[in-house]
């Protein structure tokens, strides 16, 4: 009996080491892959609970970390010696990306090579890089804004406001289609519906529970004499099971422009919209599966263009900066929780003078994203770029802000020269 209990504990740990065992994921409170999902940033991230992975999204990038604990990142390559400065390097993404996420000990992402796209993937410590998945080329849109996409149950599910030629004419489309990963199966189209005006259109995507939400914004009504607009916003989920798609929340004629970020729970779905007619408030909107009833919930404190109202796990975040001295700004961030209560209403000052001290000044602009959270922080990125002989040089700082109002810093910044052509 001990000789038969010793063999299929070796034949375990063989599988095991032969990558046979699907890796456990991460036991957190809080659910990270989505709270780290968002709608076209300037900056891409994902996390574990030690690492953040992020990059930019203009120009050829490459995937870089940062340790939480240490403040220690650098390029995500597994090679030694590499000078992470070619397309041989393990780290580099390339210059069509839509996104990057981690799933169980691997880090995923799109990369566009010689007119194809492929899904790749490598292990966190940015070893195995490998293809996971061609995706065919008659479903990607050749002309498009806010890609994205999300992984489950062995597909993949691109989302895009697509722009195409049709009869000489430019038209733009909320499109979703589903790529299988490992089957037999074909990709399909999810949703294709054309948009009356080809600007200020938003599709955003989340799984949860076996269905794919959706949420799109799109405009109804144009007036060219006064340039007033009224935006349709729509609520619907796709049945991944019986491939059916549902209409939950639908409402026609409205300022409320720009609901880009939703988190689905399994009572309802929190999403935003920003009033564009009174100061531009950063709203919150409920919807109950229950009792079918969209309802306002509070806005997130900040009012302006600048400011957007996002949403991760139990978690609203509204954010500007109010000041800049020569690299030294004033950082106003707000947090709250579903129920509307402040976590963070504050103003912290960070020092990142590197590659940072002109922007906002001489004509020079930078951007600012909400990446997601953890258990403790909320994380965002500064992004700056500016023109040398060859291209341009491109910063990126990540700066923690933790949730019981104890600080904000700056964690780390990241340079990175990027050549064209």
């Amino acid at each position: 009996m001990k000789r038969i209990i010793a063999l299929i504990s070796a034949v375990v740990l063989l599988l095991n080491l032969l990558g046979c065992g699907k890796a456990e994921k991460e036991d957190r409170s809080v659910d990270s892959m989505r709270s780290f999902a968002r709608y076209a940033p300037m900056v891409f991230a994902t996390e574990t609970a030690d690492t953040i992975y992020f990059m930019a999204r203009l120009g050829e990038q490459y995937l870089k970390y940062l340790d939480k604990a240490t403040g220690i990142s650098g390029f995500l390559c597994g090679k030694s010696e590499c000078r992470h400065n070619s397309k041989t390097c393990n780290a580099y993404a390339g210059h069509t990306v839509w996104g990057i996420i981690t799933d169980g000990e691997r880090l995923f992402w799109t990369y566009s090579q010689e007119g194809k796209y492929y899904l790749y993937s490598m292990t966190l410590d940015g070893t195995d890089r490998r293809i996971e998945a061609e995706l065919p080329q008659e479903f990607i849109a050749t002309g498009s804004h806010g890609r994205g996409y999300v992984l489950h149950d062995e597909w993949m599910y691109f989302r895009d406001v697509s722009v195409k030629i049709v009869d000489g004419r430019q038209i733009s489309y909320n499109y979703i289609a589903a790529f299988p990963l490992n089957s037999n199966e074909k990709p399909f189209v999810i949703l294709q519906e054309e948009n009356p005006y080809d600007f200020d259109n938003i599709l955003s995507i989340q799984f949860h529970d076996g269905y794919l939400y959706i949420l799109t914004n799109t405009i109804g009504y144009y007036s060219e004499e006064d340039g007033t607009n009224l935006y349709d916003c729509k609520l619907r989920r796709w049945n991944a099971e019986t491939r059916e798609l549902e209409t939950l929340y639908a409402e026609t004629d409205s300022p409320l422009q720009w609901s880009m970020d939703l988190w689905v729970t399994d009572s309802g779905v929190y999403f935003n919209r920003d009033n564009v007619l009174d100061g531009v408030d950063n709203r919150i909107y409920w919807y109950d599966f229950d009792t079918g009833e969209c309802e306002y919930l509070f806005d997130n404190g900040l009012y302006g263009w600048i400011d957007m109202g996002l949403i991760a796990d139990n978690l609203i975040t509204g954010y500007q900066i109010t000041n800049n001295d020569n690299g030294i700004y004033d950082f106003y961030v707000v947090l709250k929780d579903f129920e509307g209560n402040v976590l963070v209403d504050e103003t912290y000052t960070l020092d990142i003078r590197d590659g940072y001290a002109d922007y906002g000044l001489n004509g020079l602009s930078y951007n600012v994203d909400f990446l997601g959270r953890d258990e403790e922080y909320a994380y965002y990125s500064f992004y700056g770029s500016e023109p040398s002989d060859e291209g341009h040089t491109s910063y990126i700082s990540i700066i923690s802000v933790a949730l019981d109002g104890s600080g904000a810093q700056a964690m780390c910044t990241q340079t990175e020269s990027v050549t064209y052509g």
